[in-house]
Order: C-alpha cells, then structure tokens, then sequence
C-alpha cells in the first residue's frame, strides 16, 4: 500500500541535457567575447618618443608604481592608477601588454590602451 501510493503521487522524472546553456550561443563553437580594452593616461619620461601602435609593457614595480616599457627601457609611468588596473596587474603577475592608443608629444603625454 505505502510503495504503490509513492509511485502514484511522485513527480515523474525524466532524464534530459539542460539546453539553457545551448541556448547562450548560435554556434557551440562560438568565441567567447573579448574582454574590454582600457585607455590609461600615462606620463612620458625623458627623450622618449612613441607612435600610434606600438607595443608597450605595463608593470608594477615592487613599490607600487606602475610603469610603462618598450622593450627594456622605461619610457612612462601612470600617476594615479586606477583600481581595476591595478586588479589586472595583480592577476596577471604584475605586467600586462599594452598598445599606445594616442600620443601627445608636444604635452608629454601618452593613452596606452591595455585589455583588462
């Protein structure tokens, strides 16, 4: 009597993929989107002359500066960094690449554009 009145009054159960997670994409296969890019203001030191394009580092000094390289000289450095800036250099060991977005010679100023 028991077994018979469970079985009668259960929910029926049946067994199926959870297709929510399909649905997210058109294409199983697809990307993942980007991250989005950031632009960082950033003071250009001594003689240093960058275009538009050109491959930088972001780091983080052990003393908290944040600094910007080319190559293996320093050419900038990021007064007051923003804190998912921060974030990001943290995560990623403390440097991140960066592209120049756009330079101000005469002003002495650089936008380096880095995803985060």
């Amino acid at each position: 009597m028991g077994v018979d009145f469970l079985r009668n009054k259960r929910q029926p159960h049946k067994k199926a993929w959870n297709l929510q997670m399909l649905r997210k994409t058109d294409d199983l296969f697809a990307d993942e989107p980007k991250r989005p890019y950031r632009v960082f203001r950033s003071s250009l030191q001594g003689a240093a002359s960058l275009c538009n394009g050109s491959e930088v580092l972001i780091r983080r000094l052990s003393d908290g500066n944040v600094v910007i390289s080319q190559d293996v000289s320093l050419v900038g450095g990021i007064d007051r960094p923003a804190s998912d800036l921060l974030r990001a250099l943290d995560t990623h060991n403390g440097i991140l690449a960066g592209r120049v977005y756009e330079c101000f010679d005469d002003l002495g100023i650089v936008d380096i554009e880095a995803e985060l």
